[in-house]
């Protein structure tokens, strides 16, 4: 996209936060494409609204879901001098999937289908094809979705049926008005008992906590429940927020079965890939060294 429009791009190696900010002065930047966990830092470090990042007029997030809270509180910091854009899309799509345009944003969906592309929301269970506000996964089909796995026939019929349609992996659902929204990967849901509970939901809420810089959700082997939601917390600098507070935060805004019932572990970070997603396995591993 920047070749085609002939703007420049500044490129981060290594995210360092200082740095990071210092680079959106002084190349005054215009156009940020973030993570979601770099939406919440630049949030945290109260620079959206300062002259560190005046220049900015668009940002883009993608890579995990973006929550209406979150977005609401970028959006007051902002102030309407940058427009916020959520998007969706996979490596096996080329492109974003879902988009929205300046006029049409709503809080809480990357959007609408992107033109010459199909979606279809099929039950997880059934393999058929579910309506509005009906969660199930998403799939595509149309020109821009790959040819399949190099040299890997077994994992592309798969992933793409004989009809053509790429199964995502990705739990979603659309409304009426044709805008969809993503809740989780599926095999990342969390099985507590017939209830599934979504990490991005919970990360979400711990995330926008002011003595919270950031946290993750995987799901605790359980012999009763199956899994139970535990969390892992870095605490902001000079932060004591215990276990009992984050655990009552939690409680005070969802369901019973969603209650981080299954611990909170203290950490220094949060492990990432290189896409900037949650490296939930590495978590998974390190609980007992942690317990």
């Amino acid at each position: 996209m920047c070749m085609c429009e002939g703007t420049r791009v500044v490129v981060v190696c290594k995210f360092k936060p200082d740095p990071f900010i210092q680079s959106i002065k002084e190349h005054k930047v215009t156009c940020l494409y973030l993570v979601a966990s770099l939406l919440v830092f630049l949030m945290k470090r109260d620079v959206l609204d300062k002259p560190e990042c005046s220049s900015v007029r668009h940002i883009w997030t993608g890579a995990a879901p973006l929550s209406v809270k979150l977005q609401q509180l970028v959006l007051e910091k902002l102030a309407g001098s940058a427009v916020l854009h959520h998007s969706y899309g996979l490596t096996e799509t080329t492109f974003t999937m879902f988009t929205c345009t300046v006029d049409n944003c709503r809080l809480g969906t990357p959007g609408k289908v992107t033109p010459g592309m199909e979606c279809k929301v099929v039950d997880v269970k059934t393999g058929k094809m579910i309506g509005p506000n009906c969660r199930g996964e998403l799939c595509f089909r149309g020109p821009l979705l790959m040819k399949g796995y190099m040299m890997n026939v077994v994992e592309t019929s798969k992933a793409i049926d004989t009809d053509g349609w790429f199964h995502s992996g990705d739990l979603g659902y659309y409304n009426q008005d044709g805008y969809f929204y993503i809740v989780d990967r599926l095999k990342e849901l969390i099985k507590y008992q017939g209830y599934q509970v979504s990490p991005s939901e919970l990360e979400s809420i711990l995330v926008v906590h002011p003595a919270i810089e950031d946290a993750a959700v995987v799901g605790i082997e359980d012999e009763t429940y199956g899994e139970l939601p535990g969390a892992f917390i870095v605490r902001e600098p000079d932060s004591h927020i215990t276990e009992d507070e984050i655990k009552a935060y939690v409680a005070r805004q969802v369901s019973p079965y969603k209650r981080l019932s299954g611990g909170v572990w203290f950490v220094n970070f949060i492990p990432k890939t290189t896409t900037g997603k949650i490296n939930r396995r590495e978590l998974r591993n390190s609980i007992d060294m942690l317990s």
